[in-house]
């Protein structure tokens, strides 16, 4: 099934940072997949669009991807 995400990394984000479509078996794996990608280990608000319009847009707040380091801890 194919999703799209949108990733806001701080409360402070007017916008989303990160806006990626993906396909994935379900919510859970379409967002780890793109915070995956695009190294975020943490952002503060995660909402997640199925391309199935009978299904339900979910919305995270506070999410992790455990194994992921962020690009900006790797500068240190």
């Amino acid at each position: 099934m194919r999703f799209r995400v949108y990733l806001w990394k701080s409360l402070a984000s007017q916008e989303p940072e990160v806006v990626e479509q993906v396909h994935a078996a379900d919510v859970e794996a379409a967002l780890q997949q793109v915070m995956h990608t695009h190294h975020v280990s943490y952002a503060f608000y995660a909402w997640v669009v199925p391309e199935d319009e009978s299904l339900a847009c979910v919305d995270r707040y506070h999410v992790r991807c455990l194994g992921v380091t962020s690009r900006w801890a790797l500068r240190e």
